[in-house]
């Protein structure tokens, strides 16, 4: 098969959509098989006997490879599983003196006359199937069966020699079904920049200034921002929710910097102080294509600024969260 049809193709001349391509189909929201999420917290429980409980309303996504699809199937309420050997026979009773054994609860689905399942004509034979594989019981250490293809455990038990049930004090049942995931795209990375300042100059007391962003250092994800190294500016060229954080080093330890949008200030920060020499603030904001944004300083005395370095940071970072 190349092409395959879509879930729930109407029939044509030829024919309409067939079983494997509806399994085909479901296979384009699912990632993996397992249970889906939003069902019981406890799955499988024991009884009073030598059998299990599991529990509903519950969801499945199994599958016996790439090429078959996925059957995404449901149980409605609690339903009783006993234990059974290969052939189907109900086969209950604990270890053995001195033994323990692991039982593995599991869920397949059936259809008829594929992949080695009943005839079309057995009763049944495209049914989803509930079971439980037990191990070989042993001494110490025992291994978990093997499943049914396309089966997926549920939850499994240990189980001690001393059982009189699968609910008996001592066994220890513990819920193993994975959670099946749906496909979803890998997020795009988050347009990100970080602007150094590499230019030391002599700034004015008692005014703003505009700081030098002469490189850019970093960057992840598309760039919606030009760089103007002469005006000392960043400019947006999409709208957006966008995080800025600026870090400003001067020669002097009280000063303050700031981050002006346009003609506006949108954060400032407090005076610096000794002995780092370094100040810093910070943004969340709703900013439009077009709008220009700065990096100010203002010192308390006449002082040169100091260029980005490990001990000295100076920079501005933005990132774009939103559209």
């Amino acid at each position: 098969m190349a092409l395959w049809r879509s879930i729930g193709t109407r029939k044509d001349a030829t024919r309409g959509t067939v079983p494997i391509e509806t399994r085909k189909g479901t296979s384009a929201y699912w990632a993996t098989t397992g249970v889906v999420a939003g069902g019981p917290t406890v799955l499988g429980s024991g009884t009073a006997g030598f059998a299990y409980s599991v529990a509903g309303p519950v969801q499945f996504v199994t599958s016996r490879g790439a090429s078959d699809g996925h059957h995404v199937y449901g149980n409605d309420g609690a339903t009783t599983v006993p234990i059974t050997n290969a052939a189907g026979v109900n086969t209950p009773g604990a270890p053995g003196s001195g033994l323990q054994r692991i039982d593995i609860c599991w869920t397949r689905h059936q259809t008829a006359g594929e992949n080695g399942d009943p005839a079309t004509t057995v009763a049944n034979a495209s049914a989803p199937l509930f079971g439980v594989e037990s191990g070989t019981a042993a001494s110490a250490n025992p291994q978990a069966p093997s499943l049914p293809s396309g089966a997926i455990e549920l939850f499994r038990n240990t189980m001690t020699s001393a059982a009189t049930s699968t609910a008996s004090a001592g066994n220890t049942i513990a819920q193993t079904a994975a959670v099946a995931n749906l496909r979803v795209p890998a997020p795009a990375a988050l347009p990100y920049a970080l602007f150094y300042v590499n230019t030391s100059e002599t700034y004015p007391i008692g005014a703003w200034s505009n700081q030098h962003l002469d490189a850019v250092a970093d960057t992840a994800g598309f760039q919606p921002w030009t760089l103007s190294t002469a005006a000392r500016s960043v400019t947006l060229t999409e709208s957006g929710l966008y995080d800025i954080r600026v870090v400003a080093s001067m020669a002097i330890s009280t000063f303050v910097v700031r981050v002006s949008v346009n003609t506006g200030v949108v954060t400032q920060s407090a005076t610096g102080s000794s002995p780092s020499n370094t100040n810093e603030c910070g943004a969340l904001r709703r900013l439009a294509a077009g709008d220009v944004i700065t990096v100010q300083l203002y010192p308390t005395s006449s002082a040169n600024n100091i260029a980005h370095a490990t001990n000295t940071p100076a920079y501005m970072s933005i990132s774009k969260l939103s559209v």
